[in-house]
């Protein structure tokens, strides 16, 4: 029954073809959920959240400008400006650039170390942009790296025992007493942690610590 056969084999074809599209249409469906997702995120501020699915949105169906930038502001805010640099260099050169696009890569180049090609950036930013305040401050300023290297000479600074690689700011002396109070995120307490959906780092809270010689404390408290 060579009709049969033929049938069959066309009902075999377009079963395959049926299966194909649907697992397109799945996976673009799935593709446009996550992009959804990481839109709330980022409307949220919730950056940490919101970076590892833009990245799985690059090079997809989905992928274009707008998410390069949001996956690069989002870099640049956790502070990891080494990969928000390598976004921010794709978006500059675009049409749609913006005045904060100019901004946040002449700063992640500056954190990175790239400090000459920093202030070509924000030259750009003076010219493109020529009423953006910070384009203006830096035209008035050209020099505040050398003006910094002349001053340095009157300070010293010096690491404390009790620094860590965690944010510490706010030392306040206690009154009358030998103690001083900060605001830190290390998350030594032994309560639940709980961290910040901006960048994953414990919250800040307030720390207290006690002089016990020069230069020398007990541990945060």
């Amino acid at each position: 029954f060579p009709s049969h056969d033929i049938f069959f084999r066309n009902m075999k074809r377009i079963g395959f073809t049926l299966a194909a599209v649907l697992m397109f249409q799945t996976f673009t469906f799935g593709q446009s959920s996550k992009l959804r997702m990481a839109d709330t995120y980022f409307n949220k501020l919730s950056f940490a959240l919101a970076a590892p699915l833009y990245g799985e949105i690059i090079g997809t169906s989905e992928d274009n400008t707008s998410v390069k930038q949001k996956l690069a502001v989002c870099y640049y805010n956790m502070g990891d400006m080494q990969n928000s640099e390598k976004y921010f260099a794709e978006i500059v050169n675009d049409a749609s650039a913006t005045s904060n696009d100019y901004f946040m890569y002449a700063q992640a180049l500056k954190q990175n170390g790239k400090t000459k090609e920093s202030d070509v950036w924000m030259d750009k930013l003076n010219v493109k942009f020529p009423n953006d305040y910070r384009g203006l401050s830096y035209k008035k300023n050209k020099t505040y790296l050398s003006d910094i290297a002349k001053n340095s000479a009157h300070f010293t600074i010096n690491h404390l025992n009790i620094n860590t690689p965690y944010t510490e700011f706010g030392a306040y002396q206690v009154y009358g007493k030998e103690e001083v109070v900060i605001i830190s995120n290390r998350g030594v307490s032994n309560s639940v942690r709980q961290d910040w959906s901006w960048n994953t780092s414990p919250f800040l809270d307030l720390y207290i610590s006690s002089q016990t010689k020069k230069d020398s404390y007990r541990d945060w408290e």
